[in-house]
């Protein structure tokens, strides 16, 4: 069974969701928080002899006191709104840099509405409901507790059964509703969630899209598909029923982005188990920017029977690497890589195979994200050790064949030579591949890594040639041809390294290892030859 995908990506990742995942998520309840009128403070860490203060500061219109670092400020929440934020004051003595938590801030306008959602009774009073939210997210700029509020409310609104009089307009309401809170002009609302509240917050959103779709589902046939889809939209919604065949495509209608998006789902995949079904109900939506409130957190991976479904992603020019393909996992709230594998990337697609239908997207690694503590220290142990035990033996060989091989010809030089090459590449990886904070000591290392381990080949080719030369040549020549090796050996791996200095010569070194570079193909230089 292979499912076909192509998912555009913006930045760091956007994603498409073919089927829903049932989910149920805790939301703090804004409308019975405590107000606070005054700020104080809660201390964090001990009292040092250092007196370190963050200063004075306005931010997301309300005036921080200046607080000794280590201690969290709490005061009221701006002006129209209740609750109380807090900003917590660095032992550096700054402010943390990812801003004030305002989760705890609701708009009165917010805890109207939600008040009301909780109490909507009827399908007239829903739509009032939810088009004076439609509204309001279009108009007012949010705060954090309002994304909690209104996401909350939207999916109170939600019925359990629509009727075809107001099925569209339900449907068209609560997409907008949701785009409204997603679209980037809210950045500081989002930017006021932290951590797991706002990945909470981004997963209800939608899992309110998943419930309002599954929900006008029965009404939908083949000939009457919903498509949701309005220009600069942040969410693009398809409900379809299909006939079976041989691949069912989504979307089926070129959406207002100009995506590359595309589901090809087999007809094995729109079965249940033996029973064959002539029309399935299936679900389409893309986010475009709800992925930077999904920041990928430590993927989940499992062992497991792979069924190959493919997916491929267009990727926009940005410089990234290591796609990963992953699926938003509703219980852990971040992405997994269980049951998707990358089968083949390049500048523009990365291909998946994928054994399931929900949330897909490729992770592609921005910023690197560090490795367990257990697993680093036991990769760096393996590699100091492997690298120790290899540069001995080398070291040993090279002894054995100085004492013992001064007659040997050709191929004891060449055998020399490959092993003092392997000795000189391995010392400095060991020494030098992390030393990344120097940046022209970097691309030196680089540089020299890249020509020891090619004059490393070329004498390994050589011996090759040697080898080839003994079995061909029975009589051979007493002239030695060691000039011609050498001028081989270490001259045209120097060509490969003038030539790619030549070529681009700050591709030597990046953030992370002293070695080239493979976001823009640098890498080539050593793969090649």
């Amino acid at each position: 069974m292979k499912i076909k995908t192509t998912i555009s990506t913006s930045m760091a990742t956007t994603f498409n969701t073919a089927a829903t995942i049932n989910q149920t998520l805790l939301i703090t309840d804004l409308t019975k928080s405590s107000l606070s009128t005054e700020f104080t403070t809660v201390k964090l860490l001990d009292e040092d002899d250092k007196q370190l203060f963050c200063d004075m500061i306005t931010e997301r219109d309300i005036d921080w006191p200046q607080t000794e670092f280590g201690m969290m400020a709490r005061v009221s929440c701006p002006i129209g709104s209740t609750g109380y934020a807090e900003w917590t004051c660095g032992s550096n003595g700054r402010w943390e840099s990812d801003g004030p938590d305002l989760s705890r801030c609701i708009s009165t306008w917010s805890k109207a509405l939600l008040m009301d959602a909780e109490e909507a009774d009827g399908s007239l009073d829903r739509l009032e409901f939810l088009h004076e939210i439609q509204q309001r997210t279009r108009r007012e700029s949010l705060i954090g507790g309002d994304l909690i509020a209104l996401s909350r409310a939207v999916k109170l609104l939600i019925p359990i059964t629509l009727y075809d009089n107001d099925a569209d307009k339900f449907v068209e309401l609560v997409v907008e509703s949701v785009n409204n809170m997603a679209k980037e002009s809210q950045i500081l609302a989002w930017n006021d969630l932290k951590g797991v509240k706002r990945r909470m917050i981004a997963d209800q959103l939608m899992d309110v899209i998943d419930q309002v779709s599954m929900t006008i589902s029965p009404l939908i046939t083949p000939d009457t598909p919903r498509i949701i889809m309005k220009p600069n939209t942040d969410v693009e919604v398809e409900i379809s029923a299909v006939r079976i065949h041989d691949y069912v495509a989504f979307p089926s209608t070129s959406l207002y982005r100009t995506t590359d998006d595309t589901v090809n789902i087999p007809r094995e995949a729109l079965t249940l188990r033996d029973n064959a079904i002539e029309e399935a109900k299936i679900i389409y939506a893309a986010y475009s920017s709800m992925s930077q409130h999904l920041q990928p957190g430590p993927r989940l991976g499992a062992d497991g029977t792979m069924v190959p479904q493919q997916i491929a992603s267009k990727i926009n020019r940005v410089n990234l690497s290591m796609p990963q393909c992953v699926w938003w996992n509703h219980t852990h709230l971040q992405w997994s890589s269980y049951g998707c594998v990358v089968s083949s990337h390049n500048a523009t697609h990365t291909v998946c195979h994928c054994n399931h239908l929900t949330y897909f997207a490729v992770l592609m690694d921005i910023h690197y994200q560090k490795l367990p503590i257990g697993h680093n220290i036991a990769l760096t142990f393996l590699t100091y050790a492997g690298c120790t035990i290899s540069i001995i033996c080398l070291l040993l060989s090279l002894l054995a064949f100085q004492c013992f091989g001064t007659s040997g010809g050709d191929r004891i030089f060449i055998h020399k030579n490959l092993c003092f090459s392997l000795l000189i590449a391995e010392a400095i990886f060991l020494g030098g591949i992390w030393q990344t904070k120097n940046s022209l000591c970097c691309s030196i290392i680089a540089g020299l890594l890249h020509y020891f381990f090619l004059a490393a080949f070329s004498w390994m080719l050589l011996e090759g040639f040697e080898l080839y030369y003994m079995l061909v040549e029975v009589f051979q020549s007493k002239d030695s041809k060691r000039s011609y090796i050498l001028l081989f050996g270490y001259g045209f791996p120097l060509s490969v390294i003038a030539v790619s200095i030549w070529f681009d010569r700050f591709s030597y070194g990046t953030e992370r290892y002293c070695w080239l570079r493979s976001d823009n193909y640098f890498i080539l230089a050593f793969i090649g030859p």
